[in-house]
């Protein structure tokens, strides 16, 4: 028998009976009511392990909505469930977002959680677990024990004056934002533990929740019967005396607290992506607000927390959709305005399979190891459901262009295929534009993956003038960073034994090719000198392709191959410039 107690299910609609839209004998409840505050978004990732695309791009939409709005975007940690805690997963996130430019954390507040992190991590280590090793006897007294402490601690401050605020400053930031605001504040839920127990208490109080008794075993046993009939499974509880209530609490049994869900009622939900949704509150379950370990569950923190922290726009993944319904009817049953919510389309495999977390390629880490610029890999995650507002096509964008540009009603609601080479191609043109802009910049980026490939003195022989050279004119041909390696012969010759040579020179070799680059290495020696440059490299290969009475599609390819081993590149003319005439024809004769 599981025992309960509750109050009776009418006593859980009565304060959304005064708004209920009646439709025939359902009661239907709306979202999307008008804000006018100031735009606030959050975006709220579990510390559960590497960050994905999937939860990226749900970040940068934030971001973007809330820079296009004049509004103040919030990291808050959601770490209620330390059972799947990941050790360091905050401070990687938190990182990740600096390296991005979405973020602007010092040292200092970085160093901060990592040492919050560490301190978890040898709590954790101390108990050998969060809660695996606490028995349900102690998770009780644990329960009961903290309410009292709770109510003790709360410096005569009213739960009810604290519901009233919607100016963000009853939430408790582990740091400020840049202009010590809440743009760029950082969250962590378990710094304010008591707060949950408080709002739970309030539920209680008012009839709309209950305190469930039942242990995971009953629990398992109530499902178990629900498949055999096939049925969804619904916690639909029994009923307990106050005196019964009384009597489990005082033997410290443990329980957790419940939300109650009005079976008849409908609610109706004005997503900004998704569009207008109906949900059958008769196949919603009677959600845990607060487990029996005393932390909250995900719809209790969140909930409590975007009103705290006065959120106007809750913009998150579709997986998320089912417990609308839940958060909607909390915010009745506080008395609170619900924010306006906005669902995501899922992220697909090019199979149109919903994409795996699982999936190497899907983590922000796999593409930092592939050298992926990370303006690039924004300008990416944002076009994989979003389409800009201007009209001209163009998809290169910079994080400040997107912003200005962003509207969550051009958010596609279907989902969003991953394609690798628009990425490829997105970080080539990223590439190009910091050419453009700042080739300084880039070429501090090229540094250490030319290092990899050639020796430092070769690199500091040729001076940052050279260095510079090179990279404006082999860029165009660049989609990633680490593809500069293959320009290493600009720093000494190629090495033409390797079997991709021996392969290239097979395809590129011609029965005039000797006569004819043979000529060549003579005409560049009498053009050698100080001076020289594309314009004595072009005169040389004229005067040679007329001693041979051939045509530079006889020449360029095993040129190219003897001069840079490579069947592809930047103009043949303009890299034998820059290498030098005498270089060149040094290459020639050498490779003859």
């Amino acid at each position: 028998m599981w025992r309960v107690c509750r109050m009776p299910r009418m006593a859980a609609t009565g304060l959304l009976q005064r708004t209920a839209v009646v439709s025939g004998s359902k009661r239907r409840y709306c979202s999307g009511e008008g804000r006018e505050e100031r735009v606030r978004v959050r975006y709220a990732p579990s510390p559960t392990g590497e960050l994905h695309l999937g939860g990226l791009r749900t970040a940068l939409y934030n971001l973007m909505l809330a820079k296009r709005h004049g509004g103040e975007f919030i990291l808050r940690v959601e770490d209620t469930d330390r059972t799947r805690y990941v050790a360091g997963s905050i401070g990687r996130l938190v990182r990740h977002f600096k390296w991005l430019k979405m973020m602007s954390c010092t040292e200092e507040e970085i160093s901060l959680i990592d040492r919050m992190e560490e301190e978890w991590q040898r709590e954790s280590d101390s108990v050998g677990g969060v809660s695996d090793t606490v028995t349900d006897e102690e998770k009780g007294k644990k329960v009961t024990e903290g309410k009292r402490d709770n109510r003790e601690c709360e410096e005569g401050e009213k739960a009810s004056e604290r519901h009233g605020s919607d100016s963000g400053e009853e939430a408790k930031a582990l740091f400020k934002g840049r202009d010590g605001g809440m743009d760029g504040a950082v969250f962590v839920q378990s710094r304010d533990m008591g707060k949950y127990r408080r709002y739970a208490e309030e539920l209680l109080d008012k009839g709309y929740a209950y305190r469930c008794f039942c242990t995971s075993e009953e629990l398992a046993t109530l499902r178990e019967k629900g498949k055999k009939k096939h049925a969804h499974f619904l916690y639909d509880d029994g009923a307990l005396t106050e005196e019964q209530v009384a009597a489990r609490l005082e033997a410290a049994t443990p329980f957790t607290i419940r939300m109650k869900i009005p079976r008849t009622a409908e609610v109706l939900h004005d997503d900004l992506v998704k569009g207008s949704i109906a949900f059958q509150c008769n196949t919603v379950d009677d959600q845990v607000l607060l487990k029996s370990d005393g932390w909250p569950t995900y719809h209790l923190a969140s909930v409590v927390d975007d009103h705290l922290m006065a959120v106007t726009h809750v913009v998150r993944g579709e997986e998320w959709l089912p417990s609308v319904s839940k958060h909607l009817l909390l915010y009745r049953y506080f008395g609170w305005k619900a924010p306006r919510f906005a669902h995501l389309p899922l992220l697909l495999n090019k199979n149109g399979s919903k994409l795996s977390k699982r999936q190497n390629d899907t983590s922000l880490q796999f593409y930092r190891e592939q050298r992926v610029e990370p303006e690039a890999l924004l300008n990416y995650v944002a076009l994989l459901g979003w389409s800009p507002t201007a009209d001209n096509g163009k998809e290169v964008l910079t994080l400040p262009e997107m912003c200005s540009q962003f509207e969550l009603e051009r958010v596609s609601k279907s989902g969003a295929m991953l394609n690798f080479d628009k990425l490829l191609w997105l970080n080539g043109q990223h590439l190009r534009l910091q050419c453009a802009n700042d080739a300084e910049a880039l070429l501090e980026r090229v540094l250490p993956v030319w290092r990899e490939v050639v020796p430092e003195d070769a690199l500091e022989k040729r001076g940052r003038g050279y260095l510079l050279q090179v990279v404006r004119l082999i860029t165009s041909r660049m989609q990633r960073v680490e593809d500069y390696k293959k320009a290493a012969y600009f720093f000494s010759p190629p090495d033409l034994s390797t079997d991709a040579a021996v392969q290239l020179r097979k395809k590129a070799w011609k029965d005039n090719s000797y006569s004819l680059l043979l000529a060549l290495a003579e005409e560049l020696e009498a053009e050698a000198g100080p001076n020289a440059g594309e314009q004595e490299v072009q005169a040389a290969i004229g005067r040679a392709l007329a001693r041979e009475g051939a045509k530079q599609r006889d020449l360029f390819m095993p040129l190219r191959y003897l001069l840079t081993g490579t069947s592809v590149g930047a103009a043949v003319p303009e890299t034998m410039a820059l290498l030098g005439v005498a270089e060149c024809a040094a290459r020639l004769r050498s490779g003859l």
